[in-house]
């Protein structure tokens, strides 16, 4: 046998890891597989539940004595909406976004009385579900200055 061999033959007696046990993968390969997995779903789980939004400026046709809904003349689209206010995000001008009742004890800057208004609403459709239609909800609204 010559020296060579002798040398070759010693690496094969202390290759890792022995014989019968297995290699486990490297740590970071493993990080990557987990995070990828959760990017995964967490995108596929956003892709298919996400709403979808728009921002309209619209003119206040009528609200409720309670300033809990409105009606709006325009835009065309919305005109047969009845638009719901309770809890949502609001400001009046260029003031403070607040959830908080207004001053006057209404929900939002609108109130009744209010005709004409100019607001600018952030509306999102709820995609809707097997046993529901899709709905379009106000998730803020501003009271803009004339």
């Amino acid at each position: 046998m010559s020296s060579h061999e002798d040398h070759h033959d010693a690496h094969d007696h202390d290759a890792w890891p022995p014989e019968g046990l297995r290699r486990r993968p490297a740590l970071r390969t493993v990080l990557l597989l987990v995070i990828g997995a959760v990017f995964g779903a967490v995108a596929t789980l956003t892709w298919t539940v996400a709403p979808s939004g728009r921002t309209v400026t619209a003119v206040v046709a009528a609200v409720d004595p309670t300033g809990s809904a409105m009606a709006v003349s325009a835009p065309e689209d919305l005109v047969d909406t009845g638009l719901g206010l309770v809890g949502v995000l609001w400001r009046d001008g260029e003031g403070e976004w607040q959830r908080t009742i207004s001053a006057d004890g209404y929900p939002t800057c609108v109130q009744p009385g209010d005709v004409d208004t100019t607001v600018r609403l952030g509306l999102v459709t709820e995609p809707g579900g097997p046993d529901r239609p899709p709905v379009e909800v106000v998730a803020w609204l501003e009271c803009l200055e004339s």
